[in-house]
């Protein structure tokens, strides 16, 4: 987990943010593969050593596949755009299958009022709105670190109706989808044609082969 960024949070008793519940999700099969069975040797003795074999293959694979199944309703349910017939079909079967699964495979664990919410209501509601991650906390969230950037931009104006005014003509033309973004070009190296900012994810290396 520590190799992969993913963090609890020091509120609601360390709970997963939603970056880290994605990533949890996507990487299903490295933690399913933690409890496949390992055989650990220890030397008790010169020349001896005792094997003992931990882990289950049943156990390995019933929570790959539930976090697989998870992952295929979040893939949908997360994403914030408006989602067409076919994906919020593909949402309704995806989130009948977990519920159909979970009950018989997990049959020990108490099924909680989410599980409800995910197998019935979820589906429900992306057919009469068409979405469900538009209307999730997630884009209010984002849009707090917004309105506290323009609130630190306009803060000089001392009158509070005009200076929140200002805050929300820019909000506005900021979110306005016919107002392309105008971005810095970046500066590419003359050696590699790659760019040298280091917020690129594939840049130029050719200062550290030097």
């Amino acid at each position: 987990m520590s190799s992969l960024g993913i963090e609890r949070q020091q509120f609601h008793g360390g709970a997963f943010l939603g970056n880290a519940c994605n990533t949890l999700l996507m990487n299903a099969s490295s933690f399913g593969a933690l409890l496949r069975p390992v055989t650990f040797t220890i030397r008790v003795a010169e020349g001896k050593s005792n094997s003992f074999t931990c882990g289950d293959h049943a156990t390995a694979q019933q929570f790959t596949t539930l976090f697989h199944k998870l992952y295929q309703c979040y893939a949908l349910y997360s994403v914030a755009r408006p989602l067409c017939r076919h994906e919020q079909r593909a949402l309704e079967l995806r989130c009948a299958s977990f519920g159909n699964w979970f009950p018989h495979r997990c049959n020990d664990v108490s099924l909680p009022p989410k599980f409800h919410l995910l197998t019935q209501e979820i589906p429900r509601f992306a057919v009469r709105w068409h979405t469900v991650g538009l209307a999730s906390e997630q884009a209010v969230e984002s849009s707090n670190r917004i309105v506290n950037r323009l609130d630190r931009t306009y803060t000089t104006i001392r009158e509070p109706e005009k200076r929140l005014a200002a805050l929300v003509r820019q909000l506005a033309l900021e979110h306005n989808p016919a107002v392309s973004v105008i971005l810095p070009r970046a500066r590419i190296c003359s050696a590699c044609s790659l760019p040298i900012a280091a917020r690129f994810p594939c840049r130029c290396i050719c200062k550290k082969k030097t």
